[in-house]
């Protein structure tokens, strides 16, 4: 789902309803959670799945024409914290 103006408009690509969670990276393509996934629409191309219960996007990089994405761990005892480093959460 996107919302557009007056309202929001069905996105048929969307593999999953959203239950938790919404982010929206530089570039304007939106992540949420469900079920202990997150769903990301990377590159405004396909969704991807990535395990997780949250997703942090970092400022745009114009030297690099990147920016950081950062993803939390389901463990509710540590919350440990993963960057995206050359497509390796580390």
């Amino acid at each position: 789902m996107k919302f557009e103006g007056e309202g929001w408009e069905e996105d048929v690509t969307q593999p999953v309803g959203a239950t938790d969670g919404l982010a929206v990276d530089p570039e304007g393509n939106q992540a949420f959670i469900s079920s202990n996934k997150i769903w990301w629409r990377r590159g405004g191309k396909q969704w991807i799945e990535i395990e997780g219960c949250g997703i942090a996007f970092g400022q745009n990089d114009p030297e690099k024409n990147t920016f950081p994405v950062y993803k939390y761990s389901c463990n509710h005892q540590k919350s440990f914290v993963y960057q995206l480093t050359n497509s390796t959460w580390t």
